[in-house]
């Protein structure tokens, strides 16, 4: 079963096809996407500031120019993988807390079963929203890297008025944009 659910800055897909992954143990959660830097003024907006500060003391989140990398751990049968990931779970945090790729990214068999399923327009929606979605957000992270790069994003350190900073530019930009890819719907 797909489900797409178009909710502005909460768009979520989601594919019953995930728990039982065709493609091994963690699937897609072998190689995570980082945090682009519009994700983390995402999840600082959406009051996730604390959870990116934790993760990345923890060591789950290293800062880097383009927004912030997901630690791979190594966890039985599923080998290496997003540290945010259980096997037998999947993903252990909020849609909320997670980057947007782990939240609209749904595998091309996954699109395929809902076909089979009937889903048709469903599977043709996800489509079109990710078609739209990823050159919005490449466009939305180039236009940040700047703005990010005057506020110290990462050399000085990240911290939670670093954190509000890139939400504001976030806001600022979104603002002088015709759409943001966070509004898709």
């Amino acid at each position: 079963m797909l489900r797409l659910t178009l909710a502005g800055l909460d768009t979520l897909t989601t594919s019953s096809l995930c728990r039982s992954c065709p493609y091994g143990p963690s699937g897609c959660c072998v190689a995570p996407p980082r945090y682009g830097l519009a994700d983390v003024a995402w999840v600082v907006r959406s009051g996730g500031k604390a959870f990116l500060l934790d993760a990345i003391g923890r060591g789950d989140l290293t800062p880097m120019a383009e927004g912030l990398a997901i630690t791979r751990r190594v966890r039985g049968e599923a080998g290496a993988s997003c540290t945010f990931f259980a096997e037998g779970e999947g993903c252990t945090i909020a849609h909320t807390l997670r980057p947007t790729t782990c939240n609209h990214y749904v595998c091309d068999r996954a699109l395929e079963d809902a076909e089979i399923e009937g889903l048709v327009d469903e599977a043709a929606r996800t489509r079109t929203m990710l078609e739209r979605l990823v050159p919005e957000l490449a466009g939305l992270d180039a236009a940040l890297v700047e703005g990010a790069k005057r506020l110290g994003f990462p050399g000085c350190g990240v911290d939670g008025a670093l954190l509000d900073a890139l939400a504001e530019l976030f806001e600022a930009t979104r603002s002088t944009s015709a759409r943001s890819p966070h509004d898709v719907g």
